[in-house]
């Protein structure tokens, strides 16, 4: 889940929020629960009303398709003390495979000789600790990859048919997004993994680990932007994903850049500076750490055009200047706020242990709280019961002016079209078509080239397992200029 390159995406499956809600995913890690329950923050000091579905990681895959579970702790006591409490406050569970540097053990452990075998060791993991799903995070993920992995998941898929309630399946990638365009029918939500973006690499500037917008600011020298979680939203929409899945990543560690020479500071003390002796940068250090250890008032800076929170440290000698980005309470906000105007599914959190206080702390877990606060109280369950039949959804708002917004249930994974018709019956749009996984799924729609009045859309289903199994259903939308 956690990029060692400093750009990267992640991938989870959910369904789709109800209107004005947003789904918040949290990632919990093993070493922060601790070998046996027992470490910073333990199962049972989580704040479950915070998140719609919690991700524990993670597993790491073997190259003979078993699954090494002791190396980030997912031990059977881990995985009930999480689940237990998870499911009381009515939240699921998904336990994650793969991590950084995985992507070699993956390649082996999914090729035609193992692939059976690892599927169903993931499979019979999650039946019989009580997981409600599996999130792959194959990391680093190769355009060579694309047939394997699009395989992998499709045998994944199939294989979850014939539990009940359906597991949901989360995929991690940081790249490529025109794979996980194609593998997105058998995804249920898709977190990019929004952080981890910049490094003292030659002719790179100092710049955010996780800023909402870019600002228009350019590399000097090259013209290109430089990145945001704007620009990789956008990316992978482009390529085909859809925005009702996607989420953004909300992180609680941050990044230490220090010393260095050349700046108009002489160290490093900001965004946006150059240098012409590179500076030494720590990366995925704890919220935990930056607060205990550097936090001061007078140090702290928000950048408004990039949405994003730093320290400014500028020490007597060159060697203490420092730039410190991080998320605060103040990014949080900003990220959920991006993700209701974006129009996509939510945020994610990684990770939870890393942003939790020690105690003595007032609000040991504000970052947590903070992205509680600005969405409403943790959404919504996202990863709801799957649907028992067909059914088309009143658009909203309605009337509209110029997008509105369209929700559909699928009770089995069905051949789906999507159009829409002016009143003399002509067809206008064509939202959907395609084969689509069970679940609740959104689109929306923006009428803005047409003429006000009346519109109607239709779904048209088929059961791919049962083509004689179809359903159709026709409703009215009023489009207002």
């Amino acid at each position: 889940m956690r990029s060692g390159a400093w750009t990267a995406i992640l991938i989870c499956c959910s369904l789709v929020p109800a209107q004005g809600q947003l789904s918040v995913t949290a990632f919990y890690a093993g070493w922060s629960q601790g070998w046996s329950n027992n470490g910073v923050l333990t199962a049972d000091k989580i704040d479950y009303s915070a998140a719609t579905n919690i991700i524990h990681f993670a597993l790491f895959p073997r190259i003979d398709g078993t699954l090494d579970a002791s190396s980030n702790s997912i031990l059977q006591e881990n995985s009930s003390q999480l689940i237990s409490r998870a499911h009381a406050a009515g939240k699921k569970v998904l336990i994650s495979v793969g991590g950084w540097n995985s992507d070699a053990a993956f390649r082996v452990a999914t090729a035609p000789l193992f692939a059976p075998l690892f599927v169903n060791n993931l499979r019979d993991f999650i039946v019989a600790r009580g997981y409600d799903g599996v999130d792959i995070d194959w990391e680093i993920l190769d355009q060579a990859d694309s047939m394997q992995y699009l395989s992998f998941v499709s045998l994944l898929r199939s294989r979850f048919l014939g539990i009940r309630p359906r597991p949901l399946i989360t995929a991690a990638a940081a790249w490529c997004p025109g794979i996980i365009a194609a593998a997105s029918q058998y995804l249920d939500q898709i977190d990019i993994m929004t952080y981890d973006l910049s490094g003292p690499w030659p002719g790179w500037v100092t710049w955010h680990n996780s800023p909402v917008k870019g600002g228009g600011y350019v590399f000097p020298g090259t013209s290109r932007p430089v990145p945001s979680i704007d620009a990789l939203v956008d990316q992978f929409a482009a390529a085909g994903v859809p925005k009702q899945k996607i989420t953004i990543g909300i992180d609680f560690y941050g990044y230490i850049w220090s010393g260095g020479n050349g700046t108009s500071t002489g160290g490093v003390t900001g965004p946006r500076q150059t240098w012409t002796l590179s500076p030494q940068v720590q990366p995925n250090v704890p919220y935990s750490v930056i607060y205990q250890k550097y936090y001061r008032p007078e140090y702290y800076r928000w950048d408004a055009e990039a949405e994003a929170a730093y320290l400014s440290i500028s020490a007597d000698s060159v060697s203490g200047d420092k730039f410190i980005s991080y998320d605060d309470e103040n990014s949080c906000r900003h990220k959920v706020a991006y993700a209701r105007d974006k129009g996509i599914a939510g945020v994610f959190i990684w990770e939870l242990g890393g942003g939790f206080l020690p105690e003595g702390y007032p609000e040991r877990d504000r970052l947590l709280q903070s992205v509680k606060k600005a969405t409403g109280g943790g959404g919504i369950r996202i990863f709801a019961a799957e649907p028992s039949g067909y059914s088309l959804r009143q658009n909203y708002p309605n009337p509209f002016n110029p997008t509105t917004t369209i929700d559909y249930e699928l009770p089995v994974e069905s051949n789906v079209i999507l159009k829409v018709f002016d009143g003399s019956g002509r067809q206008v749009a064509r939202l959907v078509s395609g084969s689509q996984s069970a679940g609740n799924h959104r689109v929306q729609w923006d009428a803005g080239r047409l003429a006000s009045g009346a519109y109607s859309y239709r779904l048209e289903s088929t059961d791919v397992t049962n083509p004689a199994r179809t359903f159709t259903q026709t409703k009215r939308a009023v489009f207002l200029k």
